[in-house]
């Protein structure tokens, strides 16, 4: 049973699996779980026991296949009445049926025919509009007598407008991309409504055989075409008459068609088609010839197979076929196909593992009965009982029970569960080449490919070591026979010799070499470990022969020969600057093996040639490591920074010793001293003599000390790799601080320093490099070594660190280290009293020079400090301009403000002469001051206008102030002798009282807002 789809964008067919079928046009009902979309337009056909059935929205979405099956009840019930015998009655009716259709026939020459498609659109409109009156008035005409007959055409309708036109419009657009609507408007007369119902159900029952092929519709479209254009005659009468004439020439090919057909579906069931049936039946891709006919017979014969009158699984088989042409792998339901069934997934893989072997059963004209002579055979393979030449022959596998190759019983005993093709000729092939090899073994005569084949592992199957087993069997001492296990002793003796490994008396055995105690052994694999040896080639046995004889001469204290130390891989003699021959033989004592006599060689030419060379570079100064050691030289090692701090000296233009080794120990002894002093003053000092074999000619004995000094300084530059230029650059720099005595008015240079091993110089803090030549230059500094100018340097250091700082005093000698020295009190002597240091100090830590006129900043100013010692040893403060001096202690000396603004600051306590004091513009009272009267001097009980007149300079102002700040404190007070003064008691606007003389002098005491006057 099956269905042929007319229109069915909407049906979707469902299979078993619950997945769509798309592209259906003819389909197996037992394929199918359900449909959905079948609706009142879609139109299905029915093919069941040779009947067409139409299928209309009866059989919709919600229908099931019981639906259909009262459908198919139905027309078998009308199926019945139609073939059943005919009685009487029925006769006489079928009679009055076919008078009555000659009637309608002469009546439907007055009915219009309406033929519209979407070519014909424009012609029908045409022609209607051209008649239309006509038609009118023959519908009118017919309107009141033929009333029953609008009821038959709308029955026609139904049927034919929803059935064959729209079967015959799809199957045009899909032939021809056309529609061809037919629609019939029959006019009769009401009296004879009755009478036409007969030839309606003939039109009905005409359509319907129509619609059983529309193919031969299709075929006839210019016939059905010409004659839609001939609807109506020139006179607007009817033409239906050629249109019914037509259809009846359709409806016979389509019959005759169908009769061939229906023969052809008759010959595939049973299995007898004929050339011209594949294509009758629509079987596409097999070519329709006799061969392929007998092939598709062979499978449709099989008694698996029952395909009845199933085209599509004719045209799977044929599709089948083609595949196997092809040589495409089959799977499980294309076997079934051709009669082979209940096949596993090995059953698959084997078959079509033998069909894709060229040499397998030939298929021929007998697919299936071939096939299963093939799976028969894959079958005995499986079972695991012997295999037949014919099992052999059917699977495609060659090359057993013939001349030269492996017997049947070979085989069969060495199946191991083997079950296909490939699997089977494999281990023939292999079960061959193993045959052969052994033969070959045996002969002594193996050939490449022998090894693997013989399971021989590790040694590369190639021409050359076949070459070299060939060699070792062929020995008369050499015979295994057919023994693959002392073949692989073998192969694995020549990889260890290959590897440079040694070998053990077995295993010389395995190559012919007989008879061997310990000794011969381990001398040959001395030999076979050199790179220079004889080669073994393809020919080991023999040439390990070779080298035997001639270790065996050595035992026997026998010379050696060129050959021999060829033989044996010994190099190096006879040649260009070589020891020759002779010198080896004379020096031979026991040497009895390859290393050793090597040795010997090498010994002898080292000696030879280290003497040589490193002779002639101690006179070319570039001697190389181990060269002292080859020269004798001691005591210093032989390393390459010693080769290269020899090679400086010697480099030296100032030192000369030619090929001179006694001299060049000299040299060595004095720069074992040079390291031992380095950085060192308790080791022994170099002499004038030992330097000058250094390369330093001009170094006098002064000189020499003072490198000696430079030298021991662990901060002096460090000599390296180069100790004669290093050396000769701290010469250099000492030198240039010699210089600075002697007219350098540069100084030395902050390298120069650096060199000799002076610090702490031009750094964030430190002294400066000039402060530094500053000291230098002074005449009574004499610092001709590291030692003294580092003095120097650390004295700066500390002045620049007192310098603000009263927790950093100077001592006498650092000031004479500076270069003061002078005497400092009233007896002179070259010693400074404790007071004097202490006030420089005081000085020095408050930055404030004023005594000497300087500008109080001590750091890196040696002049600073030399002026305020010499005022203090002067007993004359020297304020300078916009100075302030404080009253150091208890001293009749003289203070003088000179020009500019300068201020007297006085500490409680202390006893001066103001008389002393001149050209100050300012007092300034301490904290520690209780007041300004009498105590300032024996003399004085209260300021007058003349002791401020002597004080001041010519403006004579006096100003006072107090450096407390503040009025919480110890209270200041100065007396005033207010005969002489007096005041407005209004403060000025910088916040001082104004005390003006009353001679009218000018004269003015200004004294700060918090000191108390009295």
């Amino acid at each position: 049973m099956k269905f042929n789809v007319l229109k069915s964008e909407d049906i979707v067919f469902y299979g078993k699996d619950g997945k769509k079928i798309v592209n259906v046009e003819r389909i197996d009902l037992d394929r199918l779980d359900h449909i959905e979309g079948v609706s009142p337009f879609s139109v299905l056909r029915l093919e069941h026991n040779g009947d067409t059935y139409l299928l209309s929205d009866e059989f919709h979405i919600e229908a099931s296949f019981d639906v259909l099956d009262e459908f198919l009840e139905e027309y078998d019930e009308q199926d019945e009445e139609e073939y059943a015998p005919q009685t009487e009655q029925e006769i006489e009716e079928n009679e009055l049926e076919a008078e009555d259709e000659v009637l309608v026939k002469e009546q439907m020459a007055h009915v219009d025919i309406k033929v519209v498609g979407e070519e014909e659109k424009s012609i029908v409109n045409k022609i209607e509009k051209d008649n239309e009156h006509r038609i009118d008035e023959q519908k009118e005409e017919i309107s009141t007598h033929f009333a029953p007959i609008e009821q038959m055409e709308n029955t026609l309708k139904e049927t034919v407008s929803s059935d064959i036109k729209n079967e015959v419009e799809e199957e045009l657009v899909g032939e021809t991309s056309k529609e061809v609507d037919s629609t019939q408007i029959v006019d009769s007369s009401s009296e004879e409504v009755e009478s036409q119902s007969g030839i309606v159900k003939q039109e009905s029952s005409f359509v319907t055989q129509l619609q059983t092929d529309v193919k031969h519709i299709v075929d006839s479209r210019n016939d059905i075409e010409n004659n839609t254009n001939d609807v109506l005659n020139e006179d607007g009468t009817n033409n239906i008459q050629d249109v019914e004439d037509n259809t009846n020439d359709i409806q016979n090919n389509v019959e005759d068609n169908q009769q061939d057909r229906d023969s052809a579906l008759a010959r595939m069931e049973d299995a007898s088609l004929k050339v011209g049936d594949l294509t009758l039946l629509g079987v596409e891709n097999l070519t329709d010839n006799i061969n392929n006919i007998a092939r598709v017979n062979n499978v449709l014969a099989d008694r698996t197979i029952d395909e009845q009158r199933d085209l599509i699984q004719l045209q799977n088989i044929a599709d089948t076929l083609i595949k196997l042409d092809n040589g495409d792998e089959l799977n499980q339901t294309e076997f079934t196909l051709l009669g082979l069934d209940d096949l596993s997934s090995e059953d698959i893989s084997d078959l079509n593992m033998a069909l894709a072997n060229k040499d397998s059963l030939d298929l021929g004209i007998a697919p299936s009965v071939n096939l299963q002579t093939i799976l028969d055979s894959l079958n005995v393979l499986d079972s695991g009982t012997d295999v037949s030449l014919s099992d052999l022959r059917n699977i495609g596998v060659t090359g057993v029970g013939g001349v030269n190759q492996i017997s049947l019983d070979i085989l069969n005993e060495e199946l191991n569960g083997e079950d296909n093709t490939n699997d089977i000729q494999t281990l023939v092939n292999s079960l061959q080449e193993e045959s052969d090899s052994y033969s070959r073994l045996s002969s002594e005569i193996l050939t490449t490919g022998d090894l693997t084949t013989l399971g021989i592992t590790g040694l590369e199957d190639n021409s050359n070591n076949i070459a070299r087993v060939n060699n070792i069997l062929a020995d008369s001492d050499v015979d295994i026979g057919r023994d693959t296990t002392q073949l692989q002793n073998i192969a694995n003796t020549i990889i260890k010799l290959d590897n440079k490994e040694e070998l053990t008396q077995t295993e010389f055995n395995l190559l012919g070499l007989n008879n061997l105690n310990s000794e011969d052994v381990a001398d040959l694999n001395d030999v076979l470990a050199s790179n220079n040896s004889l080669p073994l080639g393809t020919t080991p046995q023999t040439n390990l022969q070779t080298i035997l004889d001639v270790l065996n001469g050595l035992d026997n204290a026998e010379a050696l020969t060129t050959t021999d130390l060829t033989i044996l891989g010994v190099e190096n003699v006879g040649g260009e600057n070589q020891i020759t021959l002779a010198e080896l033989n004379s020096n031979l004592n026991g040497e009895d093996n390859r290393t050793a006599i090597q040795d010997l060689v090498t010994t002898l030419q080292t000696q030879a040639d280290n003497l040589a060379e490193a002779t002639t570079r101690l006179e070319n100064e570039a001697l190389e490591v181990g060269d002292l050691t080859t020269l004798g030289i001691n005591n210093l090692t032989d390393s390459s920074d010693n080769i290269a701090r020899v090679n400086n000296i010697l480099a030296d233009s100032d030192v000369d010793i030619g090929r001179d080794t006694t001299q060049l120990q000299n040299i060595v002894d004095v720069l074992i001293k040079v390291d031992a002093k380095d950085g060192d003053t308790t080791a022994t000092d170099i002499t004038q003599s030992e330097w000058e074999l250094l390369g330093l000619n001009s170094v006098s004995a002064p000189d020499a000390n003072e490198l000696n000094i430079a030298l021991a300084d662990s901060d002096s530059l460090d000599l390296g790799t180069t100790p004669q230029t290093n050396l000769q650059i701290i010469e250099d720099s000492l030198n240039a601080l010699d210089e600075v005595k002697y007219g350098n008015t540069t100084g030395v240079e902050l390298s120069d320093l650096t060199n000799i091993g002076v610090t702490g110089v031009g750094g964030a803090s430190e002294p400066t490099l000039e402060a530094v030549n500053a000291v230098l230059f002074d005449a009574d500094v004499s610092a001709d070594h590291t030692n003294s100018v580092q003095e120097i340097v650390d004295t700066l250091a500390l002045l620049n660190s007192a310098n603000g700082d009263s927790n950093v005093l100077l001592t006498a000698d650092d000031i004479e280290t500076l270069g003061i020295l002078v005497p400092l009190d009233a007896n002179p002597s070259n010693t400074i009293s404790d007071d004097e240091l202490t006030y420089i100090n005081n000085r020095i830590s408050e930055s404030s020079g004023a005594e000497s006129g300087g500008d109080g900043d001590f750091r890196n100013d040696v002049s600073e400090l030399e002026a305020l010692v010499l005022a203090v040893d002067e007993h004359n403060f020297y304020l300078g301009d916009d100075g302030i001096n404080q009253l150091p202690y208890n001293v009749d000396v003289l203070y003088d403000g000179g020009d500019g603004v300068d201020s007297l600051s006085v500490d409680g306590g202390i006893s001066v002469n103001l008389s002393n004091v001149h050209n100050i513009e300012g007092i300034i009272l301490n904290v520690n001051n209780s007041n300004l009267d009498s105590d300032l001097g024996s003399a004085l009980d209260e300021l007058t206008v003349q002791d401020v007149i002597d004080i001041t300079d010519g403006s004579n102002v006096l100003t006072i102030d107090e450096n407390d700040g503040t009025s919480n404190d110890t209270v200041e007070r100065v007396y005033l002798d207010n005969s002489q003064f007096t005041t407005d008691g209004v403060l000025d606007a910088e916040g001082y009282y104004n005390y003006i003389a009353n001679d009218g002098s000018g004269v003015t005491v200004r004294i700060q807002e918090l000191i108390v006057v009295e």
